[in-house]
């Protein structure tokens, strides 16, 4: 459900607005639930023609609540469902007759017929009683005074707040699932984090016959606090109280506190000549006290130039509107650290009988600020009298000081747990370049149907060019960050498909050879010369991963069409993407060979005969190596090109001019959506789109390991204003 009510109002010397929201919705997993509260009201007085003041204010609270471990990136857990789904035997009821789950000792899943025991827990067994919730409390509210002295110039003054109270509760029953072995568990979290930033700014616009500037210089003062709390609880005092709230047996706790400050100078040039000619520059000066080196100077030129203005041009008005060049460069900078990755720090410890410190970590004194300089030329045209819009734009960007963690010496005497071991320092340089293409007009227009169209697509291509050592993230597969390569590349185990005769994986080895993968109550590797398994056997330390394919796409777009035709409307959006690669992990999953469950695709592919040309190798039980699960190997890499069907939306707009007076309804409105509603791919799992370490998009991307994918939905929904 999502509603919405807005108010507004006003006249020449003061207006409004307030807006309520309140949005529930119901994810694909059991006890999937998200609920949100919002409110957000603006206000505006011109107290005389010197005096204007005016705030902004917004309220949220959210609740997000689920049991499946996988939302939270446990895509491995025994508490992961889409994982379970998977996995679990479909021959084995979830209850027993009286409504009891069906299980056996250790709350496992019960055996049914099957030989082998399932040694997972059965998720019947602990759906009702076990949870993961985080509420989230988050406003923001900023207030300001104008004062426009003489003519041109306005002298303002902003203060706002960004206040976020988040809490967090995860309870883990002791009668199944990741809470078993502990007797059940309980944890909460507390994060407070309060923002505040004043900006003064003195804005002078004026002109001077054809030429109009606009100069702009102010300061900037932001200050940060964050404060968390952590607590953590296991083994249940008594197992009937299942709740976190109850008494446990073992407490442990911890938090902590921090706090950042950055000033900032603010200066910008605008100018135009007779709105042909444009000139900006601008220039920030940024002192942040989360780094050693803590003043950077970021600034910007650009220009443009409307050349369809100029007498040469006169010719071609009969079918170009507009035509402007553009072009700029720009320097930014970024420092997404923590409050004290600059200190080396200690910490408290217990250390003999007493309480003592210890170095808890140790940091660069010199860490600066990351810089991105960005070149970007275009122009922009409208044609037949505005009916047609092209924009096109190039740009090359160069990042450097890219502030990155590199390992230092053991025999420094300092380890770091939460870093590894490792100091965060400037290292790293990359380079992002590309083309982006729009194109948007009216394609037809008769009488009371219009159809206009909207067609955008870019070209990008990132590389790394410099690193103290490669990124390795090795969750749920592989990727790799390397020099001279685009960012998170696959990294994965070669191999060659299924050898026809034996039904054995062929994997491809680091000398150039090549070997077959038999499984015999272990993984074995034997030369495979010719297309013909030898008695060689190899040592598996041959066979190691290597690069295969980037997983950013190197081009995406969408094309949006909106239809009008008397009162009815409808607007259809196409999103597509490509270029890039997706390890499918779910395949791994689906064909292991322990004692969980196989998919169909598994059954009519796995090799049974000589000369069967099969996908996945020879069934050997316990075999978890020949399909990927203990590896990730190069045969499950795909295409993850796209088209997607993303959204329709149609709505009709009733006539109200007969009951606008009487009941004060100025417009109603009905409307249909549908999102996801059909994507066509080659790519053979269930979504091209999904990746199973969206929290390090940078760093790991194109993996698809027990995701689950995007929802279609259905939106039915009414709009009255009054």
């Amino acid at each position: 459900h999502n509603h919405n009510l807005n108010v507004s109002g006003g006249n020449d010397k003061a207006q409004y607005y307030v807006g309520l929201g309140y949005q529930t919705q119901q994810g694909i997993a059991v006890h999937d639930d998200y609920e949100r509260f919002s409110f957000k009201g603006n206000a505006t007085i011109k107290a005389n023609k010197w005096f204007k003041l005016g705030m902004n204010t917004s309220y949220t609270n959210s609740l997000v609540s689920h049991v499946d471990a996988a939302r939270g990136g446990g895509i491995y857990s025994i508490n992961g469902f889409s994982r379970m789904a998977l996995i679990l035997p479909p021959n084995v009821p979830i209850y027993n007759e009286d409504g009891t789950p069906y299980v056996r000792a250790g709350h496992y899943v019960g055996s049914g017929a099957n030989n082998f025991n399932v040694s997972y827990y059965n998720p019947a067994t602990y759906l009702d009683e076990q949870y993961t919730e985080t509420q989230n409390n988050r406003i923001i509210a900023n207030g300001y005074l104008e004062y426009n002295p003489v003519k041109g110039l306005t002298l303002k003054s902003q203060f706002g707040i960004d206040w976020t109270f988040m809490f967090g509760t995860a309870f883990r029953s002791p009668n199944g699932g990741d809470g078993y072995s502990s007797g059940g568990s309980a944890s909460n979290y507390q994060n407070f984090q309060k923002i505040w930033t004043w900006t003064n700014t003195a804005d002078y616009n004026f002109s001077i016959k054809k030429n109009h500037f606009d100069v702009l210089a102010g300061v900037e003062a932001t200050d940060t606090q964050n404060r968390n709390m952590s607590r953590g609880a296991t083994t249940l005092a008594d197992p009937n109280m299942l709740f976190p709230e109850a008494s446990y047996l073992t407490y442990t706790g911890g938090g902590s506190r921090g706090e950042s400050s950055m000033f900032s100078y603010i200066t910008r040039f605008a100018y135009d000549y007779a709105n042909r000619y444009y000139f900006t520059a601008n220039w920030r000066r940024d002192g942040l006290s989360k780094l050693g080196t803590q003043w950077g100077n970021f600034w910007g030129l650009s220009g443009a130039w409307r050349i369809s203005d100029e007498k040469f041009m006169k010719p071609a008005k009969s079918w170009l509107s507009d035509l402007k060049l553009k072009a700029s460069y720009g320097v930014v900078g970024n420092a997404s650290v923590g409050n004290y990755a600059s200190r080396s720090l200690y910490g408290s410890a217990y250390y003999n009988g007493g309480a003592s410190y210890r170095p808890n970590n140790y940091n660069d004194a010199k860490l600066g600020w990351e810089q991105t300089g960005t070149y970007d030329a275009g122009f922009s045209a409208a044609l037949f009298g505005g009916r047609l819009s092209v924009d096109v734009d190039y740009f090359y960007s160069k990042s450097k000081d890219l502030i990155l963690a590199t390992p230092i010496s053991y025999s420094a005497g300092i380890y770091d747990a939460s870093n590894g071991s490792a100091i965060s320092t400037n290292l790293g340089k990359a380079m992002n370049k590309g083309l982006e293409i729009g194109l948007s007009g009216t394609v037809m227009q008769r009488g009371k149907f219009s159809w206009n169209s909207n067609f955008n697509i870019s070209f990008v291509q990132n590389k790394v060019l410099e690193l103290a050592e490669d990124i390795l993230e090795d969750v749920a597969g592989y990727n790799i960050t390397t020099e001279g390569k685009s960012m998170a590349q696959l990294y994965v185990y070669p191999t060659s498909g299924i050898d026809s005769e034996t039904g054995r994986r062929i994997v491809d080895l680091n000398d150039g050879t090549q070997a077959a993968l038999v499984y015999n109550g272990g993984a074995k590797y034997y030369r495979y010369v010719n297309g013909k398994i030898t008695d060689e056997q190899v040592s598996s330390s041959l066979w190691t991963p290597e690069l295969a394919g980037g997983t950013k796409p190197t081009y995406y777009g969408g094309w949006t069409n909106t239809f009008k035709y008397g009162h009815w409307d409808a607007t259809l959006f196409f999103q597509f993407s490509g270029g890039n690669k997706i390890y499918n992990g779910t395949k791994a999953t689906a064909s292991d060979q322990r004692f969980w469950n196989n998919s169909k695709d598994y059954y009519d592919n796995a090799w049974r005969k000589p000369g069967d040309k099969a996908i996945y190798a020879k069934p050997e039980y316990s075999d978890n190596t020949s399909n990927g699960s203990a590896n990730a190997i190069s045969d499950w890499v795909e295409s993850g090109d796209y088209l997607r069907f993303k959204n329709v939306l149609i709505g009709y707009t009733f006539d109200t001019k007969g009951i606008q007076k009487t009941l004060g309804i100025s417009g109603i409105r009905l409307y249909a959506q549908a999102t996801n509603l059909f994507c066509i791919t080659s790519y053979t799992g269930m979504d091209p789109e999904v990746s199973s370490l969206a929290y390090k998009a940078n760093t790991g991307s194109g993996i698809d390991k027990n995701t689950t994918p995007l929802t279609r939905t259905w939106t039915f929904g009414v709009n009255v204003s009054f």
